[in-house]
């Protein structure tokens, strides 16, 4: 990877403690509108609605920028054929 990329990424890049504590805060405020202190109720919710935590789209959106980078240096590389 080039550096502008891994440069990129690191501008963006959150701690651990970082990602607990957005993920805690969405799963409190579920719990605030439910109206529930069960966990395992709030899950089910965000099982059955494909509600993600930030943890859970964080790994998506860095998945996605390296396949799009791979794809793009793949298309530049790519030798023209007749």
């Amino acid at each position: 990877m080039p550096t502008n990329f891994i440069i990129w990424l690191g501008m963006f890049s959150l701690n651990v403690s970082d990602i607990k504590s957005l993920d805690f805060t969405v799963t409190l405020f579920l719990m605030k509108l439910f109206k529930s202190s069960n966990v395992n109720l709030i899950n089910d919710f965000r099982y059955y609605f494909n509600f993600q935590l930030p943890s859970e789209l964080l790994i998506k959106k860095i998945t996605l920028l390296k396949n799009l980078w791979l794809v793009r240096v793949f298309w530049i590389t790519l030798p023209f054929s007749n």
